[in-house]
């Protein structure tokens, strides 16, 4: 809210016959509104930034196939096996 847009606001209330007291608790009402808005609006950004800059962890799932069953099923043995890397450092300057 911008100053003119406040004195209009008051010179409006005045000349429409609201109490001052009104006008006061209205204007007060605005202006934390405005404050809350923003503080919001900044807490999302810095929380948004914060989450985008964290390091991701890349996990990748690895089959080999194991050898051949001995016995006289058909099945295919497989080992599975999990392996984490590390977040990629050129990825994640900081700035």
């Amino acid at each position: 809210l911008t100053f003119s847009s406040l004195s209009r606001q008051i010179e409006c209330g005045l000349s429409k016959g609201y109490h001052e007291d009104e006008i006061i608790d209205a204007v007060i009402h605005e202006v934390l509104l405005e404050k809350l808005n923003t503080a919001c609006a900044n807490e999302k950004e810095r929380q948004d930034k914060k989450k985008n800059a964290a390091p991701r962890v890349t996990t990748v799932n690895t089959v080999q196939s194991g050898d051949p069953p001995t016995t006289t099923e058909k099945k295919t043995v497989l080992k599975q096996s999990t392996v984490t890397l590390p977040p990629d450092s050129r990825l994640h300057k900081s700035s």
